[in-house]
């Protein structure tokens, strides 16, 4: 995954969504993108999963690749942490998880 352009799609997408919501890139790893999300206006600002989902259509419109949301995970009240993996590791991240592969369907 190329940093650079992983920055570009997280800063522009915070352009348009500040104060409502704030993505920001928690981790990267080989096949795992990790994107924590959250309301940066005050307490009741929290990202919705419609923020989520938008982030995941501008990241793929940004990359040009096609990434899935695999997991989300609630790290506080207005944080949300969502792993994204390109379209064709789906199956590593079933692995690396341990989870049956119905366990991913949205």
């Amino acid at each position: 995954m190329n940093s650079e352009v992983l920055e570009k799609a997280v800063l522009s997408f915070n352009e348009h969504r500040e104060p409502d919501c704030r993505a920001e890139i928690f981790k990267v790893d080989s096949f795992r993108l990790l994107i924590r999300f959250s309301g940066s206006a005050g307490p009741k600002a929290c990202c919705s999963d419609e923020h989520i989902v938008d982030f995941l259509s501008h990241l793929n419109k940004v990359t040009g690749n096609q990434y899935d949301i695999v997991r989300l995970f609630r790290a506080s009240a207005c944080n949300l942490v969502a792993v994204f993996v390109p379209d064709n590791d789906r199956m590593k991240e079933v692995v690396d998880f341990g989870f049956a592969p119905f366990d991913l369907l949205l």
